[in-house]
C-alpha cells in the first residue's frame, strides 16, 4: 500500500464528523462537523474495542472542545497508532465512532449509525485493532505460539547484553507458508462483537492487527505478513460486495454467534 494523493476527484463525501489527523509533526488532532454538506476526501475508518474505563468520547457537553482541537496525551495507544498510519498513507481524515458519534445522543447516534454501512463501504481503508488488550495499540504484545500454530522461536541477545541476562533477550518468530492464513480473526474479541461484522463485510481494505499476525484484506484477497494469501471467504472474512460472497444465511448465521452489548446494536442494522 501507499501514500494516497489528496485530490478529492475520485474521493467519496466524508462522513459528517471526521478526525483531522493534520501534519506528521502536530500534537493535536481536530474534530470536524461539517453538518449536512460534508466535502469530497479519502478518509480511513477505525474498528476498535474502547477502553475499559474512561474512553475518550464526544458528547454534547465535550464537542466543543472536541472542535477545538484533542491533545496527544489524551487520546489512547489505539488513537495514536491510528492516527500515525492515516498520516503516513497520506489520509488526513479519520472516522472514529467513539469520537464522531455524540455518545450522549440517542438522535444522532440513530442518524450517525444508519449511515455507518455507507461509511465503511466508501473509506478508503478500514484499520481494526484486534489485539487482546484495546489499550495496548495496534502494535502490542502478541502471541504467536498459541492454540499450536507451526511457529518457530529464535531468540537473539539485545545489543550491549550481559551473558545470562534473560531480560535482554528478544524473540523472532517464523512460520511457513502453509501454517499461516488459518482463520486469524478467531483469536481476536474484536470479531466476536456483533457490530464489526458491517465494518469487515463492507470495507472495501481492512488492515487487521490481530493476535498471532497482521492481515490485510483487499477486496477478495487476503494477504498475511507471513507471505502467504488466500481468498477472503477461506481466511474467514466476509466480504459483501465480492462476486463470492458469503450466503445472506452465512451472513446471518455469523452475526448470531456474535456477542451483543447494547440493546441498540440489532439486526436491523445488518439489514440496512
Amino acid at each position: 500500500m501507499k501514500r494516497v494523493p489528496r485530490s478529492p476527484e475520485t474521493a467519496p463525501l466524508l462522513p459528517r464528523r471526521v478526525i483531522d489527523v493534520g501534519e506528521d509533526s502536530s500534537d493535536i488532532v481536530q474534530l470536524n462537523d461539517f453538518g449536512v454538506s460534508p466535502p469530497k476526501a479519502h478518509y480511513i475508518c477505525l474498528s476498535h474495542r474502547w477502553k475499559r474505563s474512561n474512553p475518550l468520547t464526544t458528547t454534547n457537553v465535550t464537542i466543543s472542545t472536541r472542535l477545538s482541537g484533542i491533545d496527544w496525551k489524551d487520546l489512547s495507544p489505539t488513537l495514536q497508532d491510528a492516527v500515525h498510519l492515516a498520516r503516513g498513507f497520506n489520509i488526513r481524515y479519520l472516522w472514529i465512532d467513539s469520537l464522531c458519534i455524540l455518545q450522549d445522543s440517542t438522535t444522532d447516534w440513530e442518524l450517525e449509525s444508519a449511515k455507518m454501512g455507507i461509511y465503511y463501504s466508501k473509506c478508503w481503508l478500514t484499520i481494526a485493532a484486534g489485539l487482546d488488550d484495546p489499550e495496548s495499540g495496534l502494535f502490542g504484545r502478541r502471541h504467536p505460539e498459541g492454540d499450536g500454530i507451526g511457529y518457530y522461536r529464535l531468540k537473539i541477545a539485545l545489543p550491549n547484553a550481559q551473558l545470562g541476562d534473560t531480560q535482554a533477550e528478544a524473540s523472532i518468530y517464523f512460520t511457513g507458508l502453509d501454517e499461516s492464513g488459518w482463520d486469524n480473526r478467531s483469536a481476536s474479541l474484536l470479531f466476536t462483537r456483533g457490530w464489526t461484522l458491517q465494518e469487515e463485510a463492507l470495507s472495501p481494505r481492512i488492515l487487521s492487527f490481530l493476535p498471532r499476525e497482521t492481515s490485510l484484506r483487499i477486496d477478495d484477497v487476503v494477504y498475511y505478513e507471513s507471505g502467504n494469501y488466500q481468498t477472503a471467504l477461506k481466511g474467514g472474512y466476509l466480504n459483501a460486495n465480492s462476486p463470492s460472497a458469503p450466503s445472506w444465511t452465512a451472513i446471518v448465521e455469523d452475526y448470531s454467534k456474535r456477542q451483543l452489548q447494547e440493546k441498540k446494536t440489532s439486526f436491523q442494522h445488518c439489514l440496512d
